[in-house]
C-alpha cells in the first residue's frame, strides 16, 4: 500500500536484523517494529487541522497552533503552503486508515495481545 506521510527530518536509519519495516519511502525507513519496540520517523498522526495550521503559519498567519520556529523550518526548506494543503487532503483517507492500523497494532502490543 502506498500513502503520503508527513515528515520533517534529514535523518535515516537502517533496520536492525529481525525487525519488520512498517513504512518505507524511496529515501529511508519511516517506521519499523523490533519485537515489542516501535520506531517512527514519519508522523502518521498528522491531521488536516495541523496541516492547515502549518500552511497558515508558513504564510505568516500564526494562531498559536504552530510555533514560529516550526514554520521557519518549513519555510527555510522550501515547503509550499498551497502544495502542503493539497497533499494533506489527497492523503487524508489513506493516512486515516494507516494511522488507525498503527494505533490498533500498538494498542494490542501494550495490552499484551501481540
Amino acid at each position: 500500500t502506498t500513502y503520503s506521510s508527513f515528515h520533517a527530518h534529514a535523518f535515516a536509519f537502517t533496520a536492525p536484523s529481525n525487525s519488520t519495516v512498517l513504512i518505507e519511502t524511496d529515501a529511508s525507513i519511516q517506521a519499523l517494529r523490533h519485537g515489542k519496540t516501535w520506531a517512527f520517523q514519519c508522523h502518521p498522526e498528522t491531521t488536516i487541522f495541523f496541516a492547515d495550521a502549518l500552511a497558515r503559519a508558513i504564510r505568516g498567519d500564526f494562531d498559536g497552533t504552530v510555533l514560529a520556529e516550526t514554520a521557519g523550518f518549513f519555510t527555510r526548506n522550501g515547503v509550499d503552503p498551497n502544495k502542503l494543503e493539497r497533499d494533506a487532503r489527497a492523503a487524508d483517507a489513506s493516512a486515516l486508515t494507516i494511522g488507525h492500523g498503527i494505533g490498533t497494532g500498538f494498542a494490542a502490543v501494550c495490552r499484551g495481545d501481540a
